[in-house]
């Protein structure tokens, strides 16, 4: 996913800084062909960087896979069990703050109502933090999804052809 990013990125600057270099170039080497062979040399070390970069990050998820895969296969519920344990208490978190809280809040509006009584409204859960919790979570399964559902490819960030 990120070398799609860095190279969707180095695709739209690549072309607006390649000018700009040729400008200094220009400058710097008065004569045009060797600044052409220049320019040519620093945009073949710009491509080798970022297929180099691509390669690296292929690898880095590769290998996350793999720690993914240990944790999930270990019988230990402490090494395995701390991502579902995670989203539990997102699940858990969301559902007080959107479903039991609320349904508190009406319950003891009703009853207080009837009683003559003020109840204290129910404790507030910080959902800005559980919502990025869970978008970690599931935020990067997400994006895989969608680049499978797209044809990217997850570990160079470009689109295979349909077979």
């Amino acid at each position: 996913m990120a070398a799609g990013i860095l190279g969707t990125i180095a695709a739209a600057v690549l072309p607006d800084v390649m000018p700009t270099i040729g400008k200094i170039l220009d400058r710097v080497i008065p004569d045009p062909v060797e600044a052409q062979k220049v320019q040519l040399q620093i945009a073949q070390a710009l491509a080798n960087r970022d297929q180099a970069l691509a390669e690296m990050l292929a690898k880095q998820n590769e290998q996350q896979a793999g720690i993914n895969l240990a944790e999930a296969q270990s019988p230990s519920f402490w090494v395995s069990g701390w991502r579902p344990a995670v989203a539990w208490v997102c699940v858990f978190g969301f559902a007080y703050s959107f479903v039991l809280a609320p349904m508190v809040a009406w319950g003891a509006a009703i009853l207080g109502t009837a009683l003559g009584i003020a109840f204290p409204s129910p404790p507030t859960l910080d959902n800005g933090s559980l919502l990025a919790l869970l978008t970690g979570l599931l935020g990067l399964s997400g994006l895989k999804t969608a680049e499978r559902i797209g044809g990217v490819d997850p570990n160079l960030g470009l689109k295979r052809p349909r077979h």
